[in-house]
């Protein structure tokens, strides 16, 4: 059995990941009720409405396949970390994680069911779960997957014309955001201490996963229709992949960590 399964007292050390607590039983929310699903589903009169349907489904789907490892990643890590907040706001996240399984579902069940997981996510999802220590699990979830993941829920909440995903990606942005600080907060305060052969693993671990996300970009599903014409896919790609490099930079910067170049 993990040696920090079990604590012997009840102690509340570490403020701020206390104070991410407090917030996520302050911010908890229900997708049953808390979401209007009476909302028709909407799409761009300029576009097909099959072809727009089947390309939310491509992309909402790999955001439900992380969100489902993400689910059982907290779970794995409850009994691995060694402190009493840190298992608690990590108990909080687990509901929020089984929520976000739950609401994207819920959404993609409306538009057809899901389609195909994207095989090098899958491959990292995968690393993810079997990962044996604790750091190399939050650097991979919560700083990298769940980092983009930001990004990328901003972006399409920004563009969206369909109410209904709005209000979901506005309730799941909020979570996901509680959830990178806390991951920023534990890897800074756990790096602070680690030796350098250690940090040189984690960034090595680190480096593989990047990998993964960077062939899983370059991907693209082989059942999806041809994108409308108007659709600049490349274009649109570059600059958003700019723009999440720059954030993931800035966060790894935080917790004293880097690409390699």
């Amino acid at each position: 059995m993990n040696e920090n399964a079990f604590l012997d007292r009840f102690e509340l050390h570490e403020a701020e990941e206390t104070r991410l607590y407090e917030m996520a039983k302050a911010e908890q929310w229900n997708a049953t009720t808390d979401i209007d699903w009476t909302q028709p589903i909407r799409t761009s009169p300029k576009i097909d409405r099959d072809t727009a349907l089947a390309w939310r489904r491509s992309t909402l789907s790999q955001f439900w396949y992380g969100e489902q490892a993400a689910l059982a990643i907290c779970a794995q890590l409850i009994p691995m970390v060694p402190d009493m907040s840190a298992k608690l706001y990590l108990s909080s996240q687990v509901i929020d994680e089984a929520r976000h399984v739950e609401v994207f579902g819920r959404y993609l069940n409306l538009i057809g069911g899901p389609s195909a997981l994207n095989p090098h996510l899958e491959g990292l999802l995968r690393t993810l779960l079997d990962a044996t220590r604790p750091e190399e699990k939050l650097v991979g979830m919560q700083v990298l997957a769940e980092g983009l993941a930001l990004d990328s829920f901003q972006d399409l909440k920004d563009a969206t014309s369909d109410p209904l995903l709005h209000q979901i990606l506005d309730k799941v942005t909020k979570d996901e955001s509680r959830h990178m600080g806390f991951g920023i907060l534990y890897l800074k305060r756990r790096l602070a201490k680690a030796s350098s052969a250690r940090r040189a693993e984690i960034g090595g671990a680190l480096s593989g996963y990047a990998r993964m996300i960077a062939e899983g970009a370059r991907w693209s599903d082989p059942q999806l229709p041809p994108p409308p014409a108007h659709w600049d896919l490349k274009g649109a790609g570059e600059s958003f992949g700019a723009h999440a490099l720059r954030n993931l930079h800035g966060r790894l910067a935080q917790i004293g960590l880097s690409l390699a170049a």
